[in-house]
């Protein structure tokens, strides 16, 4: 079961926004055009959903353990008089819909309505109740409790000791900081085996440095209690295979950063939902090409997948996964985010599909065309 369709309205730069969600979802654009307000969504109602000690499902948590976004004020939309935001998610049969509103100043969102829409037999819609808490188990309940979702920061490598305390909840976290413990503890579980390299024992740790060592060769790492005590751990690197171990941050910030997104994605199943942003950051051309194709892999596997970056290389790697079929056509899905349209309320948006050769329905302005762009200017100076 994934999440097919997401409705936001008059939620931050969004007065409507109705977008299709695939098993691999790329969302990319310009900067302030309105793609992180996508993960956004789905992070406060995943922190809202596992709130720790939650009394009551009628309230949105804005700052919580993925995302911290202020106050009402900061994600009401500006450009309308609307008091009310709602998110809205469904599948190919049913459809779940929050309604928010509250004071601007308020670090919570008072839930104003919500409902559940199920499609019968007759394409009539039958609606019931559906609280925030998730009583009802919605499908998307458990999808965004289980939701892992990685920001384009983490924490600092410097930071050599993990800490495996008794809140751990094997999730790795969005700066990264569970990878290491995950790895630890989950030493005997097995990689699903559509995900593993072969000649490499199926175990977690191994698998993940294996496909480490697939973007970065002579990739190995270390990773052993402090002093015997089973809640600290320290992690050590090498990218040389007769090199020595290192810590993280004498090995270049690339392999540290991406450690976390590997780990992620391999210990997500079938159904969940693996939400990225800027996997590519620190990351060389040719291995953010890499990355986008594993990620299509994890995709095919049954972990949806969604991705917001700035990379023409990912988006170019996104292409190509589906050109060497590691994942079908059908299953991928992009969306361009533009500029302001002329009337200023609205964002450009541009839904783009992929065949099986990997190419684009249609190529908008803007969209991954800077390269064309600066070769005509370079060949512009050139004649000159």
């Amino acid at each position: 079961m994934t999440i097919d369709f997401l409705s936001l309205r008059d939620f931050k730069c969004h007065v409507a926004l109705d977008i299709q969600l695939a098993p691999f979802t790329v969302l990319t654009g310009l900067n302030s055009s309105g793609k992180s307000s996508v993960c956004h969504a789905l992070a406060l109602l995943a922190q809202s959903f596992r709130e720790p000690g939650r009394q009551s499902g009628n309230e949105l948590l804005l700052n919580g353990d993925l995302v911290r976004l202020g106050t009402l004020g900061d994600i009401q939309n500006q450009t309308t008089d609307n008091q009310f935001f709602e998110v809205s998610l469904r599948d190919e049969t049913s459809e779940v819909a929050w309604q928010f509103a509250g004071d601007r100043r308020n670090s919570k969102a008072v839930l104003h309505n919500a409902e559940s829409r199920t499609l019968n037999g007759t394409g009539e819609k039958v609606f019931s109740d559906v609280s925030l808490d998730g009583n009802g188990e919605h499908f998307v309940v458990d999808i965004l409790r289980n939701l892992e979702f990685l920001t384009t920061l983490r924490s600092d490598p410097a930071e050599i000791i993990s800490t495996i305390g008794s809140d751990f909840n094997n999730r790795i976290g969005p700066l990264g900081k569970g990878a290491v413990p995950i790895l630890y503890l989950n030493d005997q579980t097995h990689v699903s085996e559509s995900l593993r390299i072969g000649n490499v024992p199926p175990t977690l740790p191994r698998q993940v440095e294996a496909w480490m060592r697939h973007f970065f060769p002579g990739f190995a790492m270390e990773i052993q209690p402090v002093d015997s005590a089973m809640d600290h751990v320290t992690l050590r690197i090498r990218t040389e295979s007769s090199g020595e171990f290192h810590l993280p941050s004498n090995v270049g910030y690339g392999p540290y950063y991406l450690l976390p997104v590997v780990v992620a994605a391999l210990t997500r199943t079938p159904g969940q939902l693996l939400m990225l942003d800027s996997p590519e950051a620190h990351l060389h051309p040719s291995c953010q090409n890499e990355v986008a194709k594993f990620l299509g892999l994890v995709a095919a596997s049954g972990v949806q997948v969604l991705v917001e970056t700035h990379s023409d290389h990912f988006v170019n790697g996104t292409r190509i996964a589906v050109y060497e079929k590691k994942i079908a056509a059908e299953n991928v899905i992009l969306h361009y985010f533009g500029g302001l349209l002329e009337d200023g309320d609205a964002h450009r948006h541009s839904t783009i599909s992929i065949d099986s050769e990997g190419l684009l329905d249609h190529w908008p302005s803007g969209f991954c065309d800077q390269y064309e762009t600066d070769l005509s200017s370079l060949t512009k100076w050139s004649r000159t």
